[in-house]
Parts: C-alpha cells; structure tokens; sequence
C-alpha cells in the first residue's frame, strides 16, 4: 500500500502535479476568490448607500452574497459597510 502510494505521488509529480503545489494554487484560488465576492458586495453597497434604497430582491440578493462570502473567510471592513447598508 505504502509503495502504491509512493508510486502515485511521484506519477503527479512527473506531470507538475506536486501536492504542496496544488495546496498552494487552492489556498490562491481561495483568496482570488474572497476578493471577488468582497469586490462584488462593496460596489452593491456603495451603490445602494448612493441611491438611498434598495429593491427588495436587492436586498436578497446582497444577504446570500454576504452570507456566501463570510462562509468563505470574508469578513472586516466590509462587514462594517454591509451593515451600514443594511
């Protein structure tokens, strides 16, 4: 089991799939990803603080997005200018 395991490990380094590598590209897909939620809702924000309102599916919209986002480790300032447009 052990030599299978080896052998499998080597088989994706041979093919630039090293696992420390694709932990890594994860962990920058992850970040790239936050930031364009956390883009994303701070534009909707400022736009609906502008305006003055929101329509209701607006504001349906804007709670999954922000839920979406903090359940991927979004959090700070942005959380301050949701809850000011909330």
């Amino acid at each position: 089991m052990k030599d299978d395991i080896t052998e499998i490990l080597e088989n994706l380094k041979a093919q630039g799939l090293d696992l420390a590598n694709i932990c890594e590209k994860e962990k920058l897909l992850e970040h790239e990803t936050r930031c364009a939620w956390r883009y994303r809702i701070r534009q909707l924000c400022h736009k609906y603080l502008q305006r003055g309102c929101m329509s209701a599916s607006e504001f349906a919209q804007l709670q999954e997005m922000y839920a979406i986002y903090t359940a991927i480790g979004g959090n700070g300032q942005t959380k301050m200018l949701y809850d000011r447009t909330i």
